[in-house]
């Protein structure tokens, strides 16, 4: 009986961490449209200080997968209120910055923004977060 408690866990925690994985992924893909849309007019308006939001993914039966959370990553270290603390325990680095090498946007008209992503599983047991980029134009 110990084995199967043991299998059945470890089911849970599988599910759980691909649940809250899909919600992250589920968010890098659909971040400018879609049901986890985040990087919003507002989110971009309100500084990388500021700048946090939450949505829920779901599955094709409109399941909650995960609870995702996104915000700027910054040199800081500000903390956003309205986020978990797994949401704000990201690395400081700049925010704003040139083109990742290699990645063909030119350091003259472009620059590069960093965000964390931390996707919860809907048990709250288990967080996935993976650090992204984007790409805007320079406004000079």
């Amino acid at each position: 009986s110990t084995e199967s408690l043991t299998v059945r866990n470890e089911g849970q925690l599988m599910r759980e961490f691909y649940g809250a994985e899909g919600g992250v992924m589920d968010a890098l893909e659909h971040y400018n449209g879609g049901a986890t849309f985040w990087l919003t007019d507002d989110f971009l308006l309100a500084g990388p200080a500021a700048a946090g939001a939450q949505v829920t993914s779901r599955d094709l039966h409109g399941t909650a997968m995960a609870a995702v959370e996104a915000r700027c990553i910054e040199d800081t270290g500000a903390v956003i209120s309205s986020l978990s603390d797994a949401a704000n325990t990201v690395p400081p680095l700049k925010h704003i910055g040139p083109p990742p090498s290699g990645s063909g946007y030119s350091m003259k008209f472009f620059e590069a923004r960093r965000y964390a992503v931390t996707g919860t599983s809907t048990a709250g047991n288990t967080h996935v977060q993976v650090g992204a980029w984007k790409v805007f134009n320079k406004y000079n």
